[in-house]
């Protein structure tokens, strides 16, 4: 059973309410209330602890139009190859990817998992819903693994798209080059949002995520500690996990 600092509500400490997948109380995490309660605190200049709405909306657009060129990138291969089950295939994987694979095997373990309501309130899955309970303990190594090998996946079959109709257009460029021509735009702008999302996902992100356990997570141990000491829960569940901050 989690032991919380202060309980303004005992009510919201029963088991059954902690149960419900969607539960959020500020005693879980103090990123759930991080507009009330952080004035004693400058952490988030190191901790990603709170996004701001042009942050969100910034990463969201870029987020967006990234697997939309993806698409795109199927869309032309789709008219070349006379064959569209590539595109709706990993449109498919896309929604199932950020609807049900990423928040139940990372996003889950995030404090932006307490934060009040039914959807996900985080820069990274904005709306996503939360289908799973939070759990404050550190993400399981096959979890990891699991995200590890889908998010190669979903990264890696648009190369493997771009790199297949590249071959069948250099092979035989059938007239008109319109779709060819549009492969070639969506390759180049792909791989201009692809550098632009790597560099602010690991330049900035994964250095401040407060997801710690997460496989591409690089907060230093130092302010993982300071974070720790604000979110007891948390801290608890971590230490009985086996998080030893002198040996991570």
């Amino acid at each position: 059973m989690l032991n919380h600092e202060h309980t303004e509500n005992p009510s919201k400490n029963t088991p059954s309410t902690l149960d419900r997948p969607h539960f959020q109380s500020s005693v879980q995490s103090c990123v759930a209330t991080a507009d009330m309660e952080c004035e004693d605190c400058n952490l988030d200049k190191d901790i990603l602890c709170k996004f701001t709405k042009r942050e969100t909306i910034i990463f969201i657009i870029g987020n967006i139009c990234y697997r939309l060129n993806a698409l795109a990138i199927f869309y032309f291969i789709g008219f070349m190859l006379n064959t569209w089950w590539m595109m709706w295939a990993y449109g498919l994987f896309i929604a199932i990817t950020f609807f049900v694979i990423e928040p139940g095997l990372i996003c889950c373990h995030c404090p932006f998992y307490t934060k009040e309501g039914k959807f996900l309130k985080c820069g990274g899955l904005w709306g996503m819903p939360k289908l799973w309970k939070y759990h404050p303990e550190p993400i399981k190594k096959w979890n990891k693994i699991v995200m590890l090998v889908v998010g190669i996946i979903f990264e890696g079959i648009p190369l493997l798209g771009i790199i297949g109709g590249l071959y069948f257009f250099l092979r035989d460029p059938p007239p008109p080059l319109f779709y060819e021509i549009g492969l070639l735009i969506t390759t180049i702008v792909f791989i201009g949002l692809a550098y632009y999302h790597l560099k602010v996902l690991l330049g900035d992100h994964c250095k401040r995520c407060p997801n710690f356990s997460c496989p591409l997570n690089k907060v230093p141990t130092h302010y993982v500690q300071l974070f720790f000491k604000k979110n007891k829960v948390m801290r608890e569940a971590w230490e009985e996990a086996g998080w030893n901050p002198e040996t991570d």
